[in-house]
């Protein structure tokens, strides 16, 4: 309707989901200089981890477009179909908001406060991964209410403080784990880094199809459940032929 269009064009829904996602594009906010190569580094970091992680969702775009949200930037991925998250998923889920600041350490030697939302996304992911989804190793199958947003604070656990040590400490095992594994896959592909991060200064956006023509296809993987096997059943005769081998039972 602002644009006096008889009908809604492909462009109008892709605008739509920025505007959703991103928020509206703030013209008057523009980035200059090292700031502006930094957010394209940052971006390009994201965009990188989560295209060599198999389960991560494929990019769709990302930009270093700055959003009346505060957003200097971001990369948006496919929604995926699946109703069902594995614990694999959110392993790489937490690595990929780790690619950010990953890509700023490696390029800079430190990072900035721009990774703050990612942080804040990976650290409540590895709650909910601990303490709601059960899928720890190190604490076991349980699970308390929410423990996502701010419920890691104090005040706001619905368990004990020894069991509140044990999760903080499996969360802060996970959290460095992925943050190494992020570090990992950009310094083998810094070169890459480093291209995407330059076309995106110069572009300020990039589509799938222009990022893959940098960096490649993505392989994906699917996880597919394991069927249980059957239990192997026993016919009366073998159970009986099994008795007579073992014998009358002794006595003494």
């Amino acid at each position: 309707a602002n644009k006096n269009k008889r009908q809604v064009e492909q462009v109008d829904v892709e605008e739509a989901i920025d505007r959703k996602i991103g928020g509206i594009p703030k013209k008057e906010k523009i980035l200059y200089g090292e700031e502006k190569q930094r957010v394209a580094t940052h971006e390009a970091g994201h965009a990188l981890v989560a295209h060599f992680l198999p389960t991560v969702d494929p990019l769709m775009k990302v930009t270093i477009v700055p959003r009346i949200n505060n957003a200097l930037g971001y990369a948006q991925y496919e929604p995926s179909e699946a109703l069902l998250r594995h614990e694999i998923d959110i392993l790489e889920m937490i690595c990929t908001a780790m690619g950010g600041k990953a890509a700023e350490e490696i390029t800079y030697g430190e990072t900035s406060t721009g990774a703050s939302d990612d942080l804040q996304r990976a650290t409540i992911l590895a709650y909910d991964y601990v303490g709601k989804f059960g899928m720890s190793k190190g604490v076991g199958p349980l699970a308390f209410r929410d423990m996502g947003r701010d419920s890691y604070l104090p005040g706001g656990r619905p368990c004990s403080e020894q069991m509140t040590y044990i999760i903080d400490q499996e969360v802060i095992k996970l959290l460095k784990e992925a943050y190494q594994s992020a570090l990992a896959i950009l310094r083998k592909h810094r070169v890459l880094l480093k291209k995407v991060a330059d076309e995106l200064l110069e572009r300020e956006e990039l589509s799938r199809e222009s990022f893959e023509a940098i960096a490649g296809k993505k392989e994906t993987k699917v996880i597919k459940s394991k069927k249980p096997s059957p239990k192997a059943k026993t016919s009366p005769k073998s159970s009986a032929r099994a008795t007579q081998k073992r014998g009358k039972p002794k006595t003494t």
